[in-house]
């Protein structure tokens, strides 16, 4: 599985590239739907325990349920990873408790995958 690019938890960035770096996993780690493998950039969630460099395991769909944490690309902005909050037709992201949630209308952003899953080589 690649490493599709790096996002950082913090300012919204399109850097998605497909990289050399890949992994390989064992059957019973990953489900047979569409997974994508994204590093962390910086430590915007760190209170949720993700740090720079961490890879997160992204299982590739276009909704989250509120609470989880996702890979989001926002209009005019590029990507980025937040915890999402749906509040009637208005999308919160949230990157944790010490920085400012965000705001937008629901049709500016965009769910690209739902964080399944932190490797973090110790």
């Amino acid at each position: 599985m690649p490493v599709v690019g790096e996002s950082r938890a913090g300012e919204p960035e399109s850097r998605v590239n497909e990289s050399r770096e890949r992994y390989f996993f064992d059957a019973h780690f990953v489900s047979d739907e569409p997974h994508f493998l994204v590093r962390a950039e910086s430590d915007g969630l760190g209170a949720l325990g993700i740090r720079p460099g961490d890879l997160l395991l992204v299982k590739r769909q276009s909704t989250a349920n509120t609470g989880d944490i996702a890979v989001v690309k926002i209009a005019d902005r590029g990507s980025c990873i937040r915890r999402v909050q749906m509040e009637g037709g208005l999308t919160v992201l949230v990157r944790s408790s010490e920085h400012p949630v965000e705001i937008f209308p629901t049709d500016r952003v965009e769910i690209v995958g739902r964080v399944e899953r932190m490797i973090r080589n110790v």
